[in-house]
C-alpha cells in the first residue's frame, strides 16, 4: 500500500465503514462478522436468498468498497486456514493458495545454520496450530517434509522438525507463552559468512579471560551474545535504493519561502559539508519544511567548524530551537559555546540538511556515523558527546 501506514489507515476506514453498514442494514446480518486487514469471515443463520441480499446491500453502501465473496454450507477459507463443517462441529486445517510456490529459503544458502534449521521447527509448529485432527497433522507433516526436501534440507532436520511436535497437543501450542525477562548482555553484531563462525566460537571460548583479569573483569560480567547480519546479496549490489540525481547543483537545502521563517536567511545552499576531517556529499534536496533529517549547523567565520544533529520534525522547528539558544547565550549548549566570542553575530549561524532517515533507530545511528566521520566533537566540531548504539540495523 505504499507507506507502512496504509494498512493501518485502511483498517480505520473499513472498520467505520463496517460500523455504519451493519447499524443501517434492517435485514438479516451474519450471526458472526470478523476481518482481518481485507479478510473478512462471516457466520450467518439463514437461507442463501437473504444473506446475498446483504451482501450486495454491504457492496453498494461504499464506492471505495467492493467485496468479493464464496459462500458455502461446508467448507471455506480464512486466511491460510481451510474451517469445515464435520457432524455438527468445526474441524480446522492448513490451506495453501493456488500461487503458494513453497519457496522456502534453501539449505545452500549462506545464512548461519540455526536461521535454516529453525524455518521447518517452524512450519511444523504453524501446522500444530492450525490442523484440529492429529490424523490431518500427520498428513500435511508429510506433505511439509516434501516441500522442505525439494529445497535440499537434510531429512534429519526435517524430521528433528517434526519429532519436536509430534507429542505436544495443539491447546500447549496455542498457549500464549510469557516474554522471557530481558538479558543485559553485550550484543556483539558479525556480518555473515562461513569463516565468522569459528571466530565467534573463539571469541566465547575466550570470555573467560576478561571475566578473570581485574581490569577488564566489571567491564565485561557476561559473555556476549553472537548475533549476525545479513550481507550484501547480488540484489543489493546490483539494485540501488536511490538514484543519483544526473545533477547534483539540485542536491542540497533550498528556502520554503513560508512567511515569518526565520530558518530561509541562515540556510546554506551547498551540496557538501566539510570539516576537517572530512567531507559529506548530499544526494537529495531538502526544505526548511523537510523532516526526519539529520542536519549541519555552521559558522561563517568558520566554515569547517560544525554541529551534526537529528531531528524528526521540520527541521525549521529544530533549528529555531538552535537560533533561539545562541541568541540568548545558553552556553550549556554545544552550539551556543562557539558563537559566544570572536564578535559572532546570529547571522554566522548556517543550517543545511544532509539526509533523510525515517526509522528512529537508523537515522540515531547514522548521526552518530556523521559525527564520527567528520570528527566534528570539540574542539574540532561543536558536538560534546558520541554515543554508541548497537549497529544491527
Amino acid at each position: 500500500m505504499g507507506s507502512r501506514l496504509g494498512p493501518v489507515y485502511a483498517c480505520i476506514f473499513v472498520g467505520f465503514i463496517e460500523q455504519q453498514f451493519l447499524a443501517r442494514y434492517q435485514g438479516t446480518k451474519p450471526i458472526l462478522f470478523l476481518r482481518y486487514i481485507d479478510d473478512i469471515l462471516g457466520i450467518a443463520n439463514c437461507s442463501e436468498e437473504d444473506l446475498l441480499q446483504f451482501m450486495n446491500f454491504v457492496n453498494t453502501f461504499h464506492p471505495a468498497l467492493q467485496f468479493t465473496w464464496d459462500i458455502s454450507t461446508t467448507q471455506v477459507t480464512f486466511l491460510d486456514i481451510s474451517i469445515s463443517v464435520n457432524q455438527g462441529s468445526l474441524s480446522t486445517s492448513i490451506h495453501y493458495k493456488p500461487t503458494d510456490s513453497h519457496s522456502y529459503l534453501t539449505y545452500s544458502s549462506s545464512h548461519p545454520r540455526s536461521c535454516k534449521d529453525s524455518i521447518p521447527s517452524s512450519q511444523v509448529l504453524r501446522l500444530r496450530r492450525l490442523c484440529s485432527d492429529d490424523g490431518d497433522f500427520n498428513q500435511q507433516t508429510t506433505k511439509m517434509i516434501d516441500f522442505f526436501t525439494d529445497r535440499e534440507y537434510p531429512r534429519d532436520v526435517t524430521t528433528a522438525a517434526v519429532e519436536r511436535f509430534q507429542n505436544i497437543t495443539r491447546d500447549e501450542c496455542l498457549r500464549i507463552k510469557q516474554p522471557r525477562n530481558g538479558s543485559n548482555r553485550p550484543v556483539m553484531v558479525l556480518t555473515y559468512h562461513p569463516n565468522t563462525v569459528p571466530v565467534s566460537n573463539i571469541i566465547i571460548r575466550n570470555w573467560k579471560l576478561l571475566q578473570d583479569h581485574h581490569s577488564t573483569n566489571e567491564i565485561f560480567p557476561e559473555s556476549p551474545m553472537i548475533s549476525y547480519r545479513r550481507d550484501k546479496n547480488i540484489k543489493d549490489r546490483l539494485v540501488h535504493s536511490y538514484l543519483n540525481p544526473t545533477d547534483s547543483s539540485a542536491c542540497g537545502t533550498v528556502p520554503c519561502h513560508r512567511r515569518r521563517c526565520n530558518t530561509c536567511n541562515h540556510i546554506s545552499d551547498t551540496n557538501c559539508v566539510s570539516s576537517t576531517s572530512g567531507t559529506y556529499h548530499i544526494r537529495s534536496e531538502f526544505s526548511c519544511t523537510s523532516t526526519h533529517v539529520i542536519y549541519a549547523l555552521g559558522c561563517r567565520r568558520h566554515p569547517h567548524i560544525l554541529y551534526i544533529g537529528e531531528t524528526e520534525r521540520r527541521l525549521a522547528d529544530r533549528f529555531t530551537e538552535h537560533r533561539r539558544d545562541v541568541l540568548i547565550r545558553d552556553t550549556a549548549k554545544p552550539v551556543p559555546q562557539h558563537f559566544r566570542g570572536d564578535s559572532h553575530t546570529i547571522t554566522d549561524l548556517t543550517v543545511t540538511a544532509l539526509t533523510q532517515v525515517h526509522n528512529t533507530h537508523k537515522r540515531k545511528v547514522e548521526e552518530q556515523r556523521i559525527i564520527f566521520n567528520l570528527g566534528t566533537l570539540q574542539p574540532n566540531g561543536m558536538n560534546i558527546q558520541f554515543n554508541v548504539f548497537n549497529l544491527n540495523i
